[in-house]
């Protein structure tokens, strides 16, 4: 069982490029082909090894935009291989242009008769093609920890959805670059969650292997890196391999503060202390691991739609189960939300116990408790904070019942069907069709100690029965308007300000009463945007108290032409201003992308993404935006959780003169620098480089057109409080450090010059987004 849990991982990892793993010291080319060796021919009217054009000499496979998918490529047999593998094509392009997807790699590594495999996740993207120059451009892939001997071969699919013979692409080698046979190395590293709450144990598997003819000794080091600098020594441990052996390690070692994203650097050295190999991989220690789920920069939305069917609605089997368990993992999920699952929320989330399935979401839909028992255990076990949808309403039989028990709890309005609860009581039928519509439909008097109470009991029960660790409030929440009256006609709250402060307060006391019996129950609420709260100012604040998870939903429509946010500078603004103000008062920011999944192209992805990111906000959707060597930038928020969401930050108007930056007008900053503190205590001034999307319209760009780098960027950062200048500077960026570079999550030390007043430091470029930190 152990070896398919590890499978299925490395399987899902693999997927979707969310493959761990630092530099390897002793990597070797296990394969290669450029081609040579082939005959000049057409493999299909749309692919062919031809001569390469000169200047180049040899020959090449030429790929012409037929749609569809291509011929294989090439394969290869008998490949010793374990752990980290990286797939590298070199290749050039015509006819392309934007940041969109142009041709998906399919290519495979599968072990034995029964085809297990690990597919390769490539994509080529327009900016990365250039027919004057040649680029390579890697994948990574993790395979099983121990070696197995592998088969490989690769295809391609194109992704543009028009074909047009004119856009070619020339593949000139590709080649399997792996961990050598000259030294032992590290072939996995396995933390058994994706985050740990304070005083939690955190458990590492360290798989070595030796593939060299002699023993090894030697010993293994782990540190915890967070923050820019900060880092702490987690465990040591003696390494001891036969030849030819492959091993696991454990460590275990207990979480402690700060709350931060953690990037675990594991080191394998020989008996005399050379470093022979590292390997890193990234978890979270948090109060709430919701504060650490970051993964915003983009929805892989058909995958994760297949993935969360089957934990929600759909039927599924346990290794369907064990796929979706192993893919959040794969994702590093902090947080996961089952929505509207109950089968009467408020009145009784639990369903009777001779009910299997039952019908769940307002009588809409048959669902199995049994399977949603399961799936938050095995939830938590990997550190994924599971959290209970509340629709706020009472329907159902359930809130019949209790209607007719207490009607003074209830408030005067709601709704009520007696035909449709009279066939809804004959939902075991075979004739019986679900309705949308509850045949009850009421709302509790907040504002009633005994209401409050059972609220509190309700969330309680699922907290303790269920595994749940926080609940999110959507429709109602303890709310009340003005006007509304009692079952006895009595005004509950006569203005708007009394509804403000009764629903707050009504709201703080279910916290209170749940808190007692389940101190570390987590909450979230909709109805977060500015539009939605300018007068409700106590009922938001109450909401944001305690880290609340603010969902802003208005912001799924801001792509219509009719929207002022439409425009990305006016966008910008308003989701890193928000942002601000929600941290400013407690709360955890959560915008919905537009469209809800997306907007139409890839440059509004890659946009929302960054400016989502900038102002805060998290995603309940695991997602990794990874298009034209923009890198993973939902990692980089993750890694650097102080630069990104510290509740330290506080953004500064677009008129502070303490940071100054010289470039053109395109390179957006002005609006996004920001003072905070760091996990070492020293102040720090926080500037975000946005090289600015070429169309200042959403969705007015259809081939993804980008502007070039920006180039030579010099910042300028004065005292703080008229004393003191910064005395260090880093740029953080997950795009490449270097033109020729390939992506990677990095912190790189600028130098750092005197210039009048000020401190002063030049990025040597930006493609996308990079961010620039002064210390003091």
């Amino acid at each position: 069982m152990r070896t398919e849990l590890k499978r299925n991982l490395c399987l899902a990892m693999a997927v979707f490029g969310l493959t761990a793993g630092g530099a390897q010291a002793e990597t070797a080319t296990v394969w290669s082909t450029d081609f040579s060796s082939e005959k000049v021919r057409d493999l299909n009217p749309s692919a062919k090894i031809v001569a390469a054009p000169a200047p180049a000499t040899g020959k090449l496979l030429m790929l012409s935009n037929g749609g569809g998918r291509t011929p294989a490529w090439c394969a290869a047999k008998e490949l010793r291989l374990a752990g980290p593998v990286t797939v590298a094509v070199r290749l050039r392009g015509k006819g392309f242009a934007g940041v969109g997807p142009v041709l998906n790699f399919n290519g495979y590594f599968r072990v034995g008769k029964n085809y297990w495999g690990v597919e390769i996740p490539g994509t080529v993207y327009g900016t990365q093609l250039d027919e004057t120059k040649a680029m390579t451009i890697s994948f990574n892939i993790l395979l099983a920890p121990q070696p197995e001997s592998y088969s490989f071969d690769i295809s391609g699919q194109w992704a543009l959805k028009e074909t047009n013979s004119a856009q070619t692409i020339w593949i000139e080698r590709i080649e399997i670059m792996a961990n050598g046979p000259a030294a032992s190395f590290i072939s996995r590293v396995e933390p058994d969650k994706t985050s740990y709450r304070l005083g939690q144990t955190a458990k590492v598997a360290v798989a070595v292997v030796n593939p060299t003819a002699t023993p090894f000794k030697g010993s293994l080091t782990l540190t915890e890196l967070f923050d820019l600098e900060e880092k702490t020594d987690a465990a040591t441990g003696a390494v001891e391999l036969a030849p030819g052996e492959a091993k696991e390690f454990n460590f275990s070692w207990k979480a402690k503060l700060p709350e931060a994203g953690r990037e675990l650097r594991v080191t394998l050295l020989d008996a005399g202390k050379k470093v022979l190999d590292t390997y890193t991989d990234f978890y979270g220690i948090a109060k709430d691991p919701s504060y650490l789920n970051t993964m915003a920069g983009g929805v892989i939305a058909p995958v994760w739609n297949n993935r969360y069917n089957c934990s929600y609605v759909g039927p599924a089997s346990y290794a369907q189960t064990l796929g979706f368990i192993q893919f959040n993992k794969a994702m590093r999920l902090q947080r996961f939300e089952y929505f509207s699952w109950s089968y009467n929320e408020l009145a009784q989330f639990m369903p009777p116990k001779d009910e299997e399935p039952y019908l769940g979401n307002e009588g809409i839909w048959w669902q199995s408790f049994k399977k949603f028992k399961n799936q938050v255990r095995m939830l938590k076990e990997i550190g994924v904070t599971p959290i209970s949808y509340v629709n706020g309403g009472l329907w159902g039989p359930e809130a019949y019942k209790l209607y007719q028990k207490h009607p003074e709890w209830f408030l005067a309005v709601g709704s009520f069907d007696m035909e449709w609860r009279a066939k809804y009581e004959r939902r075991n039928e075979f004739e019986f069709m679900q309705n949308k519509t509850p045949f009850f439909y009421c709302y509790f008097n907040p504002v009633l100690p005994e209401a409050r109470r059972y609220v509190a009991d309700q969330l309680i029960g699922i907290a303790k029965e269920m595994g749940f660790e926080g609940a999110r409030w959507d429709v109602w929440n303890m709310s009340v308007s003005p006007g509304q009256k009692d079952m006895f006609g009595k005004e509950v709250a006569k203005t708007a300000e009394e509804a403000d402060r009764l629903t707050a307060e009504s709201l703080a006391a279910v916290k209170a009463l749940v808190a007692k019996e389940v101190p570390e129950f987590t909450w979230g609420y909709n109805y977060g945007g500015p539009e939605e709260v300018e007068k409700t100012p106590l009922i938001i604040a109450e909401k944001c108290r305690g880290g609340g998870w603010i969902l802003d939903e208005i912001t799924c429509t801001y792509q219509e032409k009719t929207s002022p946010f439409h425009y990305w500078d006016a966008y910008r603004d308003r989701i890193v201003g928000w942002g601000d103000h929600i941290r400013q008062l407690g709360g955890i920011y959560n915008p919905f992308p537009f469209r809800r999944g997306g907007a139409l192209y890839t440059i509004d992805h890659l946009y929302e993404g960054i400016f989502r990111l900038i102002g805060g906000a998290r995603s309940y959707m695991p997602g990794e935006f990874n298009a034209g060597a923009a890198g993973k930038q939902g990692l980089m928020a993750f890694r650097y959780s102080d630069v990104f969401f510290g509740w330290s930050l506080r953004l500064q108007p677009a008129t502070q003169t303490l940071v100054k930056v010289t470039a053109p007008d395109t390179l957006w900053w002005k609006s996004m620098v920001l003072l905070g503190t760091g996990a070492n205590g020293r102040p720090r001034a926080i500037v975000h480089l946005v090289n600015s999307p070429p169309v200042n319209e959403v969705e007015e760009n259809p081939q993804s057109l980008v502007r070039p780098p920006v180039k030579d960027v010099v910042v300028n950062c004065g005292p703080q409080n008229g004393k003191k200048l910064p005395v260090k500077a880093w740029v953080i960026s997950a795009e490449p450090a270097t033109p020729d570079a390939e992506p990677a999550v990095t912190a790189t030390v600028l130098p750092l010059t005197r210039h009048g007043n000020t401190a002063q430091v030049t990025v040597p470029w930006v493609l996308y987004w990079k961010t620039v930190v002064f210390e003091y």
